[in-house]
């Protein structure tokens, strides 16, 4: 049986070996020659994670004579976590690196029943460990509900890895946020009442705990609501709807990124749902139809709380207005800009729209971008035209003296509210940010009082002010 074995290898490597003197192998065994193993090249190579290299196999015989048999063999690896191998035809033989670690790479040749194979060591090194981060980035829970924490080990080259099943998990005050880990070994991170807690992620295996644990507790939403409750908006126009989580301590949170839009009739209009252009309207045809917003995650619908809006499409955009205003130097206040349509109405608000320009930038400056578009901030007394460009159609407002910037020695106005920024305030361990705090009169506008203010901290220990 050994002879009748010995024969089939034999003839099966002979098969090989004309095929690879065809395509231009430099040796092949003579016809006495029996396979005496398996060689994979190279050796000892260090590769980083997601680098990707292409192994050789080659049938060595009693002859000193050798064969490739990379397209004929079947590749694979003692830990596919660290590399994997491709069987594919015209990839055989090529190993991706995944992670960290050390692997065995194996070339098996198969004849009839019988088997030989080689093997290569590989390492997959992605440098230093340099921290252990935890997601999501910024931890802003309600009460009621619970969120899955990640954590991830980082290193030197920007490889990072998935860790969460083994890290020890705790919560510096659990009656704030408590976790537990489930049978998934997922980490789920529970808000039971209003504040601030730190979420700790530590690997005993490599001895780091992350930095970014500072976790905020917001109270529970009783019902989400449109910001407006019609939208008005010309055919050749596109226009922005909000809708926010309201509190039951009276705050509010914006979620149009997070709800999904239900339509009482198509073809109408359309309403962007996701993270790409969220809540965005784009009119089809003129009339009017009703919308729902419906969050998953709370189960709440807008129409539970009478909270649907109406999007009305009515004619064209025709012009741009913007409502004169004035403003002390040193103050701010938001500019509003409204379309006129091709029936005489007016649009919804376009403050958050249209491209906003000063053309005295002396006097006064605008903003375009953050989270206040249209805040307009005086610099110096005196005139100047703020102009507003609708982004669709190019149509922008009149050249006209809309701004006055008035000198700050009028009778000071009492300031009725004090706001500071930034409005999310959530900060790592290490980290510093500068805040600023707004004093805003009864007319809407605001001015810069951060120097005169009297900061504070509730427990320094969590984080100081200076």
């Amino acid at each position: 049986m050994s002879s009748i074995r010995n024969l089939r290898a034999t003839e099966c490597l002979w098969f090989v070996a004309l095929v690879c003197l065809w395509v231009g192998s430099i040796s092949t065994p003579s016809s006495a020659a029996y396979l005496v193993g398996i060689r994979v090249e190279p050796n000892n190579i260090v590769l980083e994670p997601d680098q990707e290299y292409a192994y050789r196999a080659f049938a060595e015989y009693s002859d000193n004579t050798s064969v490739e048999i990379t397209s004929f063999a079947t590749w694979t690896t003692s830990r596919s976590s660290v590399a994997r191998m491709s069987n594919e035809p015209g990839s055989a033989g090529t190993v991706i690196a995944r992670g960290p670690g050390e692997v065995k790479i194996q070339a098996k040749f198969y004849y009839f029943d019988d088997s030989n194979r080689g093997s290569a060591d590989l390492r997959v090194d992605a440098g230093p460990i340099t921290g252990l981060r935890t997601k999501p980035t910024t931890k802003s829970l309600e009460v009621g509900l619970a969120e899955t924490f990640t954590a991830r080990l980082m290193y030197q080259s920007g490889y990072d890895v998935d860790i969460t099943s083994r890290v020890q998990w705790s919560s510096s005050d659990p009656t704030i946020a408590s976790v537990t880990i489930n049978d998934e070994q997922d980490a789920r991170v529970t808000a039971n009442r209003v504040g601030t807690t730190n979420i700790s992620a530590y690997d005993p295996e490599s001895g780091f705990r992350n930095t970014n644990g500072f976790t905020r507790v917001r109270a529970r939403v009783t019902h989400i609501d449109f910001e407006e409750s019609e939208y008005l908006l010309g055919l050749n126009m596109e226009l922005p709807l909000r809708v926010y989580a309201y509190r039951d301590d009276g705050t509010r949170t914006q979620i149009t990124e997070d709800v999904d839009y239900l339509l009482s009739r198509a073809g109408i209009a359309v309403v962007t749902s996701g993270n790409e252009n969220p809540g965005g309207i784009r009119p089809l045809r003129q009339g009017s139809v009703q919308v729902d917003a419906f969050d998953p995650e709370r189960g709440l619908y807008a129409s539970s709380s009478l909270g649907k809006t109406t999007i009305r499409v009515s004619g064209t955009l025709q012009r741009i207005l913007v409502d004169p205003l004035s403003v002390r130097i040193g103050d701010s206040r938001n500019a509003h800009a409204y379309g006129q349509l091709s029936t005489g109405e007016l649009t919804t608000d376009l403050r958050r729209v249209v491209t906003w320009q000063s053309m005295n930038t002396s006097i006064a400056t605008i903003k375009n971008s953050g989270g206040s578009p249209g805040e307009i901030t005086g610099h110096s007394a005196g005139t100047t035209t703020i102009v507003a460009i609708d982004p669709v159609t190019g149509i922008s407002s009149p050249g006209l003296n809309n701004l006055e910037v008035r000198p700050p020695t009028e009778p000071p106005q009492p300031i009725i509210r004090l706001r500071t920024k930034p409005t999310t305030k959530s900060l790592e361990i290490g980290q510093e940010e500068l805040f600023t705090a707004r004093g805003v009169y009864a007319s809407g506008s605001d001015t810069d009082i951060s120097d005169r203010v009297r900061w504070s901290s509730s427990d320094p220990q969590i984080a100081s002010v200076i």
